[in-house]
């Protein structure tokens, strides 16, 4: 289950922009050219299109993925930014362009707006590597603090920062819009009035050592009939609502359901909500995740009759590791470690298997101590 065929490009593009980051930060330049999985490959060296930290570079950045359409399949390179002088950003991009990837390592990009941060990828064999990508202090969720203040009272499990306000999609960081073939390696997402990476109608995308941080919505959200989708060893924190959701929302209106999803070796920790959830999709499997510290489930399995979803089918959840899950399952319903409820035949086969649940008190406070390791600069 999963993406097919993207663990070599991945590792080999992964490798490739780390020694363009290291060759920068040694001479100040990087090669016109380099050899990946026996192919010559362009590289375009954003700071020649005037790409600088402390500087505005949306539309430069929005230019240079356009202009990529005259190239075949270049990397893109943006040198890392000094400590404490990030790119600047206003506005959303989208890279529509095949064959295009971006390598950021050690590079730190901060939105300006905290409702438009979004970098979509609409085209094929596109990629994101090593890239730091920040909301304002505005659009970063503090309801960990908040929690913790009360000493293990009541607070609410929404709170009124984000009641009632929908700020759409590009107030995630990521996302991926029907796009085929996508890697997004080593990514760090820091706060979002939305969610960290949205995948709506994606067929074929590996999501892989990503962390994702404080955002409001989920970490990690499956969307839209989603289809071979890897999800390995990244890490969510403190998210608004679910870490990682593989959800299909109103049944009627999509061709299809989320289909064939591997969610293997995660960290989920801290949660208002939930840590992993299947809320309409088939042929999952959660194998090797730790959950910790949600206010609602560890695991749900739920096709919600009240968003219309598809039923949830072939679902695989093996060797996981729960601890501290449902702190608030004395006060709210779909609460607890692993939760299989069934609106009425919609749920078939699943399988659950050599998991492992230690249990702390309901009304305990959330812990600290997960945090998002910023990538080598």
């Amino acid at each position: 289950r999963g993406a097919h065929g993207l663990d070599e490009r991945a590792a080999a593009t992964a490798e490739a922009c780390r020694m363009l980051a290291e060759t920068w930060r040694e001479s100040g330049s990087v090669p016109e050219r380099v050899d990946l999985l026996g192919r010559s490959r362009r590289v375009v060296d954003l700071s020649a299109e005037g790409l600088r930290p402390g500087e505005e570079i949306g539309a430069d950045l929005q230019a240079a993925f356009d202009a990529a359409a005259l190239l075949f399949e270049p990397l893109l390179f943006l040198p890392p930014s000094d400590e404490g002088d990030p790119y600047l950003r206003s506005g959303n991009l989208t890279l529509a362009v095949p064959g295009v990837e971006l390598c950021g390592y050690g590079a730190r990009i901060l939105a300006t707006d905290e409702q438009n941060i979004g970098l979509g990828l609409e085209a094929g064999w596109t990629g994101l590597y090593g890239l730091v990508l920040e909301a304002p202090e505005g659009a970063q969720s503090h309801w960990a603090e908040t929690w913790g203040e009360t000493d293990g009272a009541d607070p609410p499990q929404k709170f009124s920062d984000t009641d009632g306000e929908d700020f759409g999609t590009w107030a995630s960081h990521v996302v991926l819009l029907g796009a085929r073939d996508v890697i997004l390696r080593d990514l760090t997402l820091l706060g979002a009035r939305r969610g960290g990476v949205r995948s709506f109608g994606v067929d074929n995308a590996l999501i892989e050592g990503a962390c994702v941080y404080r955002t409001h919505s989920d970490g990690i959200h499956i969307v839209s009939g989603s289809q071979n989708v890897t999800v390995r060893n990244s890490t969510v924190i403190e998210s608004g609502d679910d870490c990682i959701s593989v959800v299909t929302y109103d049944r009627d209106e999509q061709p299809r359901t989320v289909s064939n999803v591997l969610i293997e070796g995660n960290l989920c920790a801290g949660s208002r909500t939930r840590g992993l959830t299947v809320i309409g999709g088939e042929d999952v499997t959660m194998r090797g995740n730790e959950v910790r510290d949600t206010l609602m489930a560890g695991i749900l399995l739920f096709p919600a009759p009240t968003h219309n979803t598809y039923p949830v089918r072939n679902v695989l959840l093996e060797g996981n590791v729960l601890d501290g899950t449902g702190l608030r399952r004395d006060r709210c319903g779909n609460c607890g470690d692993i939760v299989v409820n069934d609106p009425g035949w919609m749920i078939e086969n699943v399988d659950i298997r050599d998991n492992t649940i230690t249990g702390r008190p309901a009304g305990s406070p959330v812990r600290r101590g997960a945090a998002c390791l910023l990538p080598d600069r």
